[in-house]
């Protein structure tokens, strides 16, 4: 099963751009990533329902970013445009993911403070974008766009991932969760930019959201 499976059923269908619509996506996000987690977290790969304070959060951090920096370039050196908007999907997952560690999405919407402002940041990241973008769509990515998506993310984001496991002491008690929306609204500029609109960012996400809870409950 993979996105193309799902693509048609979704062409025509997306929704009115609003903060609900978004709350939808990042519920749905939030089911796919959070059962991925759980499985890995018996692997000692990723910890949940953590302050981002804590070495293990912030070690997740470091692990999705990584993960994230994969799909930038998985998408700069696609060929065929459908798989370039299926990699930047990918990446938007793993940017996304950043702010479902410490707690997850409900359906019920945003649970905290941080979680209103991850809601606000995406919705207003997607709105500036589709309303007031340029009317030119690059094919993909190139190298100064990935050195954009970057260069946040080493000069802002990092250097506040003070927290190590083997520290007997805690070196920073609060999390910059500003740097970390940041991030995510700058890449998410970068990034929208490959879509052909709302309708387009949509589908593919759902497309993409709905392969993925398929691959969570057959074990893929």
């Amino acid at each position: 099963m993979n996105i193309q499976s799902y693509l048609p059923v979704l062409r025509g269908n997306a929704p009115v751009l609003d903060t609900d619509a978004v709350s939808k996506m990042l519920e749905a996000r939030s089911l796919v990533f959070r059962g991925f987690a759980s499985l890995e977290s018996r692997q000692g790969l990723l910890s949940l329902d953590l302050p981002l304070s804590d070495s293990r959060a912030q070690d997740s951090i470091r692990l999705l970013v990584y993960r994230y920096i994969e799909e930038l370039f998985e998408s700069r050196n696609a060929t065929d445009h459908n798989h370039v908007l299926e990699e930047a999907i990918d990446a938007v997952n793993y940017l996304w993911a950043l702010g479902l560690i410490e707690r997850g999405y409900s359906d019920e919407g945003p649970e905290n403070a941080f979680q209103i402002r991850l809601l606000s940041t995406l919705t207003n990241s997607l709105r500036d974008w589709f309303h007031n973008g340029p009317n030119v769509i690059p094919a993909t990515l190139d190298d100064c766009d990935i050195a954009a998506c970057l260069e946040p993310i080493f000069s802002s984001l990092s250097p506040k991932l003070r927290n190590r496991a083997w520290m007997n002491e805690t070196q920073q008690t609060d999390f910059a969760y500003d740097a970390l929306l940041s991030v995510i609204d700058s890449n998410m500029a970068i990034l929208l930019a490959l879509f052909d609109g709302w309708d387009e960012f949509w589908e593919f996400f759902m497309a993409k959201s709905q392969v993925l809870e398929f691959r969570l409950e057959t074990k893929y």
